[in-house]
């Protein structure tokens, strides 16, 4: 009936028309990249429940600029579809506060620590006074880790996209190193951690730890973004089959499915109320 797709943009976005040619329904509970969602026709395959680059990167830059006091943001991105959706979003809210657009450092998979101190130390030479990262978990650990060997007066604030959260981020990335180099990330509105917790919140948290042994307080959610997000789509896509007649077309009931996503109104029994955004 539907794919559920993980925290990687690039493999949405280099599939996109593949994926919507042969109506394969594929719900994106993390991916953030501003073209998943984008495709060229009336008939869209794809459903996310996760934040939209077109709109974080005006979120990153105006969190840069007016609660951490950036003048000189410098852009630090996958050299990926994913960077690249972020440095258009990001270099047209740097461009309307009227901020230099062009200080960008590109980088690749499996960026290693030589690298990334080269890159950081380059970033600092150029002046800037803050970063903003768009990494994964693995180039994300070298990149912190990099800035955090530096001379502490030389060292920019850093303000990163979620990639860096899908992983071990912070049993590699110390919390002395991550309060260093003045680590902050955009994340889900939700969190575990609040409280005192919804009633519905910790039904979820207490059935979380019920099914999965390792989860036995809200720090044990290794992954948020994906783990709060993956649990809302989940009931949108319930709640949205309760609507279908299923009597073994799968075709057709992909279909249907399709059309009872997008007619939903936004659920009132999940952790974040959400909404698609398409």
């Amino acid at each position: 009936m539907a794919v559920i797709s993980g925290m990687h943009s690039q493999p949405l976005i280099k599939n996109r028309e593949f994926i919507n040619k042969n109506k394969i329904l594929t719900l994106v509970p993390w991916a953030a990249g501003g073209p998943v969602t984008r495709y060229p026709s009336l008939e869209n395959w794809f459903f996310r429940l996760s934040v939209d680059d077109t709109k974080a990167g005006e979120i990153l830059v105006g969190y840069a600029l007016d609660q951490k006091g950036c003048q000189s943001p410098h852009m630090l991105l996958a050299d990926n579809p994913w960077g690249d959706s972020n440095l258009y979003s990001m270099g047209k809210a740097l461009t309307s506060r009227g901020k230099d657009a062009t200080a960008v450092t590109r980088f690749n998979w499996n960026l290693k620590r030589y690298s990334a101190t080269s890159k950081a130390s380059d970033i600092i030479a150029s002046g800037a006074d803050c970063v903003l990262l768009v990494a994964n978990v693995i180039e994300g650990i070298e990149i912190v880790k990099a800035f955090a060997s530096l001379d502490p007066s030389e060292r920019p604030s850093i303000i990163s996209h979620w990639g860096i959260t899908g992983g071990d981020f912070h049993h590699q990335v110390s919390a002395q190193e991550r309060k260093a180099v003045d680590l902050t990330f955009i994340q889900t509105c939700f969190s575990f951690m609040n409280s005192p917790l919804s009633a519905m919140g910790q039904e979820v948290l207490n059935k979380a730890m019920a099914q999965f042994p390792d989860i036995r307080s809200p720090s044990d959610i290794v992954s948020p973004v994906g783990f709060i997000h993956g649990y809302d789509i989940t009931r949108l896509l319930l709640a949205a089959l309760s609507n279908v007649s299923l009597s073994g077309n799968a075709a057709m009931h992909r279909d249907e499915l399709r059309i009872a996503l997008e007619n939903m109104r936004p659920l009132h029994e999940a952790l974040q109320r959400p909404q698609f955004i398409r």
